[in-house]
């Protein structure tokens, strides 16, 4: 009963995701033909910029609403809570939002900069949101809020490219600044009206700093490529692996919905899935990414995308690297999920401190041997890591369950 309950909620979410992927395809693809590598370096600095700062900035409070709306009735009561906690998250944001910018950035101009703080602010409001929604179990609702600015984004940048003409590229980042403030309306003029329960801001961050923690560690974990050739290297080579980087995720696609649904079902205390279950499912799922990745790996011998779009030609060969080490990450995609809904998120931390701490130093020594895909490498290979010592923590709980 629960195997089948896991696996009709697991094709219910990747249905409605499916949305999500095409819009990711058409939207990347349409960045490709208009962006040259140095333009697309500064897009990704911005979204890795902004996401890493909410990360960090909701001081897990969006785990929080999660635990919380997945064990009360009412969603007035969790939208208030939220609106009430907004405004001391929104200060905290800014301070880090603005501090990353700096580090990663600190040649950007002011209109970078004021672009970059308020994106992220207004995707904190956003995210919030996807907290309740998905403690509530309401999966179609997040997963709306995550269609919305990328779907408003790639409406407007065809709208404005394709019939006004190129010469917008430089206003692209106000773009997306654009689809998260309609997004953010839309949701303050639906919001509930206030009550007069007090939410303790202490209180809910000690319930969900550890969430933040090891969601921000598994983010950065993931952005290091990044900022490495950020530091190490040019705009240009940071537009390369962005690129890279966001055809892999398409693909990831299912792991990612797979483990939204394990950290949900978690977080309900009143429905657990078992281990041996997760694995099971886990295995179709790593199946069907291990497919897709060998088929793009096989494609990408015949360099079509190098010959459509030549600028990338690195990109596609970076694509490569990644697409082997696809299955490793979405097993540690699949495996954060359901071990930090189920079991709290320390463990992950542990974990990903580690990954963390040999990626960079393995980003660093590859750097030092002037390889040429310094980044991607250690990316895979903390990744393959990674997911070993997951499986080693699942080993660790069969043989637990099997004595009790």
């Amino acid at each position: 009963m629960a195997k089948s309950l896991l696996m009709a909620e697991m094709f219910s979410v990747v249905i409605t995701r499916i949305m999500v992927k095409a819009i990711g395809v058409i939207t990347i693809t349409v960045l490709l033909l208009l962006l040259d590598p140095a333009q697309m370096g500064e897009y990704g600095l911005f979204i890795s910029i902004i996401y890493l700062a909410v990360a960090f900035g909701n001081l897990g409070i969006k785990q929080h609403l999660v635990i919380t709306a997945a064990n009360s009735e009412k969603l007035f009561e969790d939208e208030n809570a939220l609106h009430q906690l907004l405004p001391y998250l929104c200060v905290v944001t800014l301070i880090i939002s603005a501090t990353i910018t700096y580090l990663v950035n600190p040649s950007a101009d002011l209109s970078f900069f004021f672009v970059t703080v308020f994106s992220s602010l207004l995707l904190l409001y956003i995210t919030l949101y996807q907290g309740v929604y998905l403690g509530k179990k309401t999966i179609r609702k997040f997963n709306y809020l995550e269609l919305a600015p990328k779907f408003i984004f790639l409406v407007v940048v065809i709208t404005l490219f394709w019939f006004l003409g190129y010469q917008y590229k430089e206003q692209l980042l106000y773009f997306y600044v654009l689809s998260l403030l309609l997004v953010c309306s839309v949701l303050f003029l639906k919001k509930a009206s206030k009550t007069e329960n007090k939410v303790s801001l202490i209180k809910a961050i000690k319930s969900g700093i550890l969430f933040c923690i090891g969601l921000s560690l598994i983010l950065l974990n993931t952005r290091i490529p990044i900022f490495s050739a950020s530091f190490h290297s040019t705009s240009e080579d940071v537009g390369i692996i962005f690129a890279a980087l966001r055809i892999n995720d398409i693909v990831l696609e299912a792991a990612t919905a797979f483990s939204l649904i394990l950290f949900s079902s978690g977080a309900n205390k009143k429905q657990t899935v078992p281990i041996r279950e997760v694995l099971k499912s886990s295995a179709f799922v790593i199946g069907v990414i291990s497919v897709i990745s060998l088929t793009g790996i096989i494609l990408l011998e015949f360099n079509f995308g190098a010959r459509l779009l030549p600028d990338y030609a690195a990109s596609f060969e970076s694509l490569r690297i990644l697409l082997f080490g696809a299955p490793f990450i979405a097993f540690c995609k699949i495996s954060y999920g359901y071990i930090t809904g189920r079991f709290g998120p320390l463990v992950c931390i542990y974990i990903l401190l580690g990954v963390i701490i040999f990626q960079t130093a393995f980003n660093f020594a590859l750097f030092r041997l002037e390889s040429i895909f310094f980044a991607e490498i250690a990316y895979v290979s903390a990744q393959i890591i990674c997911c070993l010592a997951f499986a080693i923590y699942f080993y660790t709980l069969i043989k637990k369950t099997d004595y009790e």
